[in-house]
């Protein structure tokens, strides 16, 4: 009954991963969170599980959306914080360039996220870029 569902849960890791870029109640959504619930009853099926542990397996299933989805969000707000970081970068290369200032200058810049966050992000210039 473990491996059931542990099985289903793996299954929606990938789903819970598509589910994220889908538009909540539409018909990518309804394909993303359901279409494990058949490869999870032939699961269930074969081994014969007591219709009594499906809540078992159902719940696996929704924490393996779960997990999908939250590593899909932590990815995308991964993503998101390196580009601020590259575009602050080529920010204080452009401000260093068009000043005519060459050497060890250090710029910040404070970005704020979603969640009210404040990241400090200093970038040093490289000597070789000014000629």
């Amino acid at each position: 009954m473990l491996a059931i569902a542990l099985l289903g849960m793996a299954a929606n890791v990938p789903l819970g991963i598509w589910r994220e870029h889908t538009k909540k109640f539409s018909p990518q959504w309804f394909v993303a969170v359901h279409s494990a619930v058949p490869f999870v009853a032939m699961l269930r099926k074969s081994v014969l599980m007591p219709k009594t542990a499906m809540a078992f397996t159902i719940a696996a299933s929704i924490l393996g959306q779960t997990i999908g989805a939250r590593a899909e969000k932590l990815r995308l707000n991964a993503k998101a914080e390196a580009a601020a970081v590259l575009r602050i970068e080529a920010k204080t290369l452009r401000y260093s360039e068009m000043n005519g200032h060459c050497g060890e200058e250090t710029a910040q810049e404070t970005l704020t996220h979603e969640k009210d966050e404040v990241c400090v992000a200093a970038v040093a210039s490289a000597a070789g870029i000014c000629y």
